[in-house]
């Protein structure tokens, strides 16, 4: 069976054994793996890249907390503020793997029926919102 001492990873003498065999490619891989990411690692700290303090599960988290800065400053804080409520009644958690435009085609879709509900007949949508359309790509 590998082993392992000190950080360092050994492999067993395979003497024909198969499953032995089997132990040590798979040892090879883990080793393999955990190169690639010290390597990773100590690229980054040469470059002065460092991760990030905080990992946000969902966009609303990260949505939130800009939302927050802009309450501080004051800087367009009621726009962000209604957004921020729409966005979280639309759905309250957004993970970033699911933000496609799709997505934001719905979130239009939504914010256009809201607004025709809960509106006077002449209140428009902001342009930069309404009229968003994707872009190509080439």
């Amino acid at each position: 069976m590998p082993t392992e001492n000190n950080g360092r990873i050994y492999l067993e003498p395979e003497k024909g054994n198969p499953t032995v065999k089997q132990m040590n490619k798979q040892t090879l891989a883990i080793a393999e793996k955990v190169r690639v990411e010290r390597l990773h690692q100590l690229q980054n700290e040469s470059f002065g890249i460092k991760k990030p303090a905080k990992m946000y599960l969902n966009f609303n988290t990260f949505f939130l907390e800009l939302w927050e800065e802009r309450k501080r400053t004051g800087v367009n804080f009621a726009s962000w503020e209604s957004v921020y409520k729409q966005l979280n009644n639309f759905n309250k958690k957004i993970l970033f793997t699911e933000i496609t435009e799709r997505l934001m085609e719905e979130f239009k879709a939504y914010l256009l029926k809201r607004l025709h509900q809960n509106s006077a007949p002449n209140t428009s949508i902001s342009s930069n919102i309404l009229f968003t359309k994707p872009t190509e790509e080439n």
